[in-house]
């Protein structure tokens, strides 16, 4: 079968079940009429955004809060958590500042796991690996191939990558 063909039987799929047809390439949607829509709002809806950024603030307040009632052997790591959430909660309120605050976010997710990878190669580079469950530099490693090296792609293009889409 040839594109052609493809798009067709997906056109006519489409049409026998009453659905409609969104193209990520053309990036428009196709309806049972053969009309097509406008262009597909790129981002979260409104309601996503304020679900998503309240969360996101009360975990900021939370890690706060529980930091100032029993303190940590760690305070740094529980206010950059915190802060991390902040920015999630920024990025959500205001849209305007999303660019920005999605960079800084997915270059934080991939300097995290960076230092994760480095922190157990120095530690015990010869540690026989136990599984998924017990810290090894080869569980880093996949950290990083999984979410540290979408977090650099959405630092450099401000936008998540379109294979990384459902």
């Amino acid at each position: 079968m040839v594109q052609g063909d493809i798009n067709r039987l997906v056109q006519d799929l489409a049409r026998k079940h009453a659905l409609a047809v969104y193209d990520p390439q053309d990036d428009e949607v196709t309806y049972t009429d053969g009309s097509t829509g406008s262009k597909a709002k790129p981002g979260m809806s409104r309601g996503t955004r304020w679900g998503l950024g309240s969360f996101a603030l009360l975990f900021a307040v939370i890690f706060v809060y529980s930091e100032q009632l029993a303190p940590s052997r760690a305070p740094l790591a529980v206010y950059v958590l915190a802060g991390f959430c902040g920015l999630m909660a920024l990025a959500c309120f205001a849209p305007s500042w999303s660019g920005p605050v999605v960079r800084i976010l997915g270059f934080a997710v991939f300097l995290a796991f960076v230092s994760y990878l480095a922190y157990e190669l120095l530690r015990e580079p010869a540690k026989p690996y136990a599984g998924r469950s017990e810290p090894h530099w080869l569980n880093a490693m996949l950290g990083l191939i999984v979410f540290g090296l979408p977090g650099l792609y959405v630092a450099i293009q401000g936008k998540y990558p379109r294979w990384g889409k459902g």
